[in-house]
């Protein structure tokens, strides 16, 4: 895909995972070893570059679905169903939706339910 700059950057959406790494980093690295001026700066830095990546995929064309809508994830996973549908139908095969019905298996000796007879020692 290309870069479209008319697309919006789900701002709130895209800070927020940064927001969380940010609290969790800095209150374990706090109690690890004091706090410091560096690592707020490190963290800060870190979420500055995930931000402007995030930002610059989303520019492109990328659109993972904890960016999504539960809107637009119902309708991405409708499409997908009927792309499937209609790539079972053009093989000849059934739906997936529907089970199928299949027999168990012929009990075995490692399944039988009467092997649990004591075994005799050899001599």
């Amino acid at each position: 895909m290309a870069w479209d700059a008319s697309r919006k950057v789900p701002w709130k959406k895209v800070l927020t995972p940064f927001a969380l790494y940010a609290v969790v980093a800095i209150a374990l690295f706090s109690l690890m070893g004091g706090f410091k001026a560096s690592l707020l700066i490190g963290v800060v830095a870190g979420g500055a570059v995930s931000a402007a990546l995030a930002a610059l995929m989303v520019k492109v064309g990328w659109n993972p679905p904890m960016f999504q809508s539960k809107e637009e994830r119902l309708a991405s996973a409708q499409v997908a169903a009927e792309r499937r549908a209609a790539r079972d139908a053009a093989k000849g095969k059934t739906s997936r939706t529907a089970p199928v019905a299949r027999n168990k298996p012929a009990a075995t000796r490692r399944t039988n339910a009467t092997n649990h007879k004591a075994k005799t020692p050899r001599r």
